[in-house]
């Protein structure tokens, strides 16, 4: 993980200082939107309270110097996200409070949780539609490798989790505004805050997430 964090800081320094109308810009972007988290194994699912993202975007990195045919830019994004979703209490098949989470997720009035840290990384497809560089319309994919937990009662899982994002925004200027799904799925294993052991087997939940995002470029 360090070493792919360092490589993925690299490649974002890396940018070159090339002076194009629609400059190359940082940004800071907040999503809000649904998420859910499921689990085939027992047929169990969760829909969120709350889903919210933080992202901060990496100077974005252009296969070109000039816009092709004058209108679109071929890219890479780069960059580092924050998710955290709470799930709404439910009741599964007679789940008891304290039971492990690797036999199934399931609760009645506390609280479930989850969470990443991860480092997106994809292509994009950035266009001037009508010839007017103050508008930006950008189609683009995310590779998201990320650190997940999930929290229930006392019970804690985590996973190297490869997410995956879709997206499109229209920008005005400095703003944009968009839509992105995300999906992914990992093995989450138990363990024990504060120590390496694991008290339980590993079993694979599932998370999808489509939320809209506010971005600000600078």
């Amino acid at each position: 993980m360090k070493k792919l964090f360092l490589s993925l800081v690299l490649l974002a320094a890396s940018v070159s200082s090339w002076a194009q109308a629609w400059g190359e810009r940082w940004s800071v972007s907040l999503a809000m939107g649904t998420q859910e988290l499921s689990c085939k194994e027992n047929s169990s699912s969760f829909k969120s309270e709350i889903a919210a993202t933080f992202q901060f975007g990496f100077k974005q990195i252009r296969f070109t110097k000039e816009p092709i045919g004058n209108f679109m830019y071929i890219g890479l994004d780069t960059g580092f996200e924050l998710d955290f979703a709470k799930y709404k209490p439910c009741v599964t098949d007679g789940y008891q409070k304290g039971q492990n989470l690797a036999t199934g997720i399931g609760t009645s009035d506390w609280d479930i949780m989850q969470g990443e840290v991860g480092l997106p990384i994809g292509p994009y497809l950035q266009f001037a539609p009508l010839s007017n560089k103050n508008w930006r319309l950008m189609a683009y994919y995310h590779f998201t490798p990320s650190v997940s937990g999930i929290i229930l009662d006392d019970d804690l899982t985590m996973a190297f989790n490869p997410f995956n994002t879709i997206g499109v925004n229209l920008g005005w200027k400095n703003f944009s505004v968009g839509y992105e799904h995300r999906w992914g799925s990992a093995k989450y294993e138990e363990v024990q805050v504060g120590t390496p052991s694991c008290n339980g087997g590993k079993v694979k939940y599932s998370t999808t997430n489509d939320r809209f995002v506010l971005r600000f470029n600078f």
